[in-house]
């Protein structure tokens, strides 16, 4: 790659977020550590290295498969934050051997050095600290939850990004969104650019249009005039599906409610849907003609339930009168025979009421109203006051002449309020059943009220539509509303024409990512080849000029993924300069480009390092295939796992079905 890097300056600047650490912990009290893995700034390589036929092996330990590759990839994305079906099903699988561990991670964060560890058991909360000693994470004072943690990560990595929404759906761009990009399956063998989570997706509503839109706005072509257009044209076009709308109903509306109306009146007056709203012969049956006479027998009835209802009303009120006069006759029955036979049992007390009673009984003054004579003639009166005469106690004579006589009267008192008492439950009788009437009265009242109305609002609204319909008025409102429409259409595409325009006045800053590209692709392949960037191609944004089916788009999605890592790290871009590939040497690459793509990212890392600064990127890479042998070395290689031995295997050990199998093999 010759010197296509050289005027890069990056000093010692280190990537906003690379990892220094991950741990794997069989136990945390006590702490027991199954893995340690170091890492670096700069290339980081896990090879599962896959015995020669010299070794003399065969069956699971003969390949590099199921060592702990893509388990390892899964760990450090959990630990960042991502949420995936792949990594429950990890975190499922590795608990079941190791219930009470976790992993734990050294991240750091735009400077900031972080300690973090995630339980391998569900609903177990996670912690972190800023500190770089993760060994002493768990007995750490100032620990927070993990999601605090995540909280501060996502912050942090979308803190230059710009816009922070999606224009079109105005959904929220997150850090998992940008992690899916930065961290891509093993299972999408890198078929395409934007094809980042196997099955799941990467959470973005449109599974199209949405990570070309992340992957401009974190490499910041997204540009303020280009989102406003967007923002104004989603806009738009939301304002003109709602104007379509309503001129369709405006259309409509008059035609559609007048043959509501027409027909809910067929189906009150029980008319067939063929009968004419109107007609102009007499003889010929009509809705108007129905709708008249039904409203004239309402009239009708109304006015004679009227007639009737007040009839009724007047009888109600003898009768009440009536039930009056029985009640307080029924109450002077009860009283008296409460009084005789008080006197006659000598009670005291009711002798002192009785007296009183007819002390009242002898002041009265006036007319009686029930008889319309003096109360000094009344012969109740007068026969109440002789009953009770006798009550002054001290006339022992008096109180035994009258008992026979008291006697008597009370017998006489128990039949005339028997009489009574039948008397007002027959006035009670005739009364409720009055009412009765007088409610059938009113019920058939209102029902006719009810018709008559419903009738004429019917008629009222079905006459306004019909005149509504094709009148100046309503034209008037469909014109406006149509012109409406033509000015959103134009202002439509007005904008459309800007976004065009702009689109294709390339900005500098994405014109210099297409030079670096190209500049990468002729130092791996020749000068005769050349490369292109156009960040708004959804398929290819990084596209090669040569033939070379599968191996080549792979190449492209590497090399695409290698320039945007490598304008993360010379500028200040939103997208942190870090990337993990899972196995793309498995995705159909040829081991020649595989072994000339590593080595100009060895070269790359030089030239971005000069004088001993520490690369400012993290590139870390998990393969079966060799490496080249410049990349075998210490410094590069980060994790040898050999599928020979349990102890080079990344957990330390064969799980469950896996040791069966081995064991059967045997």
């Amino acid at each position: 790659m010759e010197n296509q890097l050289a005027n890069s300056q990056t000093g010692d600047k280190p990537p906003r977020l690379w990892v220094e650490r991950l741990s794997i912990f069989r136990n945390i009290k006590p702490v027991d550590v199954v893995r340690n893995i170091q890492l670096r700034r700069g290339i980081n390589i896990v090879w599962a290295h896959e015995p020669h036929n010299s070794d003399k092996v065969s069956g699971l330990r003969a390949t590099g498969h199921g060592v702990g590759k893509t388990s390892f990839c899964l760990l450090l994305r959990y630990c960042l934050g991502d949420q995936t079906k792949s990594i429950d099903t990890l975190r499922d699988e590795v608990q079941s051997e190791f219930p009470d561990g976790g992993v734990g991670a050294v991240i750091h964060i735009d400077g900031r050095v972080f300690s973090v560890f995630r339980h391998f058991a569900p609903y177990r909360e996670g912690f972190a600290a800023e500190t770089p000693h993760i060994d002493s994470l768990f007995t750490y004072d100032d620990r927070i939850p993990y999601k605090e943690f995540e909280a501060q990560l996502s912050e942090s990595m979308l803190s230059r990004l710009e816009p922070k929404v999606i224009p079109d759906t105005d959904q929220k761009f997150q850090w998992v969104h940008m992690l899916a990009w930065l961290t891509r399956d093993q299972g999408t063998r890198f078929a395409n650019y934007f094809y980042w989570r196997e099955g799941e997706g990467a959470g973005l509503q449109r599974a199209r249009q949405d990570p070309p839109l992340l992957m401009r706005a974190a490499l910041g072509l997204l540009e303020h005039n280009e989102t406003e257009l967007l923002h104004q044209i989603s806009a738009l076009d939301k304002k003109i599906e709602e104007a379509k709308d309503e001129i369709a109903k405006l259309e409509i509306e008059p035609t559609l409610i007048r043959r509501r109306i027409a027909s809910n009146l067929r189906e009150w007056l029980g008319v067939e849907e063929s009968t004419p709203l109107m007609s102009d012969d007499l003889f010929t049956e009509s809705v108007e003609s129905g709708l008249k006479m039904k409203v004239e027998q309402a009239n009708q009835v109304i006015s004679q339930v009227e007639s009737q209802l007040e009839d009724a009303e007047d009888r109600l009120t003898e009768l009440r009168d009536a039930l009056y006069q029985k009640q307080k006759q029924q109450e002077l029955c009860e009283n008296d025979i409460r009084w005789k036979e008080a006197a006659l049992k000598g009670d005291e007390k009711a002798l002192k009421e009785i007296a009183e009673q007819r002390s009242q009984l002898m002041s009265l003054k006036g007319n009686c109203e029930h008889g319309d004579t003096p109360f000094s003639e009344c012969s109740y009166i007068l026969n109440r006051i002789s009953t009770t005469s006798f009550t002054d106690k001290r006339d022992e004579n008096a109180i035994s002449t009258n008992i026979s006589k008291l006697s008597a009267q009370a017998v006489e008192a128990r039949k005339r309020l028997d009489i009574a008492t039948e008397s007002t439950k027959g006035a009670k009788k005739a009364l409720d059943t009055e009412k009765r009437v007088r409610n059938q009265f009113q019920i058939r009242r209102d029902t006719a009220i009810h018709e008559k109305q419903r009738g004429d609002d019917l008629w009222e609204e079905l006459d306004r539509w019909r005149k509504l319909e094709g009148s100046p008025e309503s034209g008037y409102v469909l014109k406006a509303a149509r012109d409406d429409l033509d000015k959103l259409i134009k202002q439509l595409e007005s904008k459309r024409t800007q976004l065009k325009l702009l689109q294709q006045n390339q900005s500098d800053r994405e014109k210099a990512l297409s030079e670096q590209t190209n500049k990468i692709a002729q130092a791996l392949l020749s000068d005769e080849v050349f490369a292109r960037f156009s960040s708004r191609d959804e398929l290819r944004p990084f596209h090669l000029s040569m033939r070379g089916g599968e191996a080549y788009r792979v190449l492209e999605i590497l090399l695409g993924d290698a320039a945007c890592m490598y304008n993360a790290a010379t500028t200040n871009s939103a997208l942190p300069a870090f990337l993990l590939h899972d196995c793309p040497r498995e995705a159909d690459m040829s081991i020649h480009l595989y072994s000339n793509y590593l080595l100009q990212l060895a070269t790359m890392e030089d030239q971005l390092s000069p004088d001993g600064c520490l690369p400012p990127f993290q590139y870390i890479l998990t393969t079966t295939s060799p490496p080249p042998i410049r990349l075998q070395k210490k410094q590069f290689m980060r994790l040898k796992l050999d599928p020979c031995s349990d102890d080079t295997l990344l957990f330390g050990k064969r799980f469950g079905l896996e040791q069966k199998t081995i064991a059967r093999l045997r």
